[in-house]
């Protein structure tokens, strides 16, 4: 754990240990720890990634605004109570299991979700569960350097 002055500990990521670019909570109290390790292993293109929080919004009812250019990412609600997403425009996992990957993409996706139905966000057993939910739905269906799965014509 990592501690600020204002008193806030930000938990670290685990590097390679119980699952590399997922917290060690997070992945603690999942049920699904062979797709989160196998999201988090799968890196996806920028264009996926807009292409995945599309569908998912459409499954989920929700317009999410997604931002790049966040080394790690973000996600939740901006400060006009809008859903949004910010991730990392490169291309992962690197050495530390950063950059754009599916699991990113579905954890903060995550946060989303558990923004609009609770009003709340953090890395406890409700939002576990609702990461739970879109790794199952969205978790083992893409591919990468696969024909595209999400074009719609």
């Amino acid at each position: 754990m990592i501690a600020f002055a204002t008193g806030r500990v930000k938990p670290r990521l685990c590097a390679g240990r119980l699952c590399a670019g997922e917290y060690n909570g997070v992945f603690r109290k999942s049920v699904q720890r062979d797709r989160l390790r196998q999201c988090h292993a799968k890196p996806i293109t920028v264009r996926d990634a807009h292409d995945l929080i599309r569908r998912m919004d459409r499954h989920y009812k929700t317009s999410t605004r997604v931002r790049f250019g966040n080394r790690r990412g973000a996600g939740g609600f901006d400060s006009k109570r809008r859903p949004y997403i910010s991730l990392p425009t490169q291309s992962g996992p690197d050495r530390s299991g950063r950059g754009l990957r599916l699991g990113l993409v579905l954890h903060e996706y995550a946060h989303v979700l558990q923004c609009v139905r609770q009003n709340v966000t953090n890395h406890g057993a409700a939002f576990v569960n609702v990461f739970d939910e879109l790794l199952c739905l969205f978790g083992g269906e893409f591919q990468p350097l696969q024909p595209r799965l999400f074009d719609e014509g």
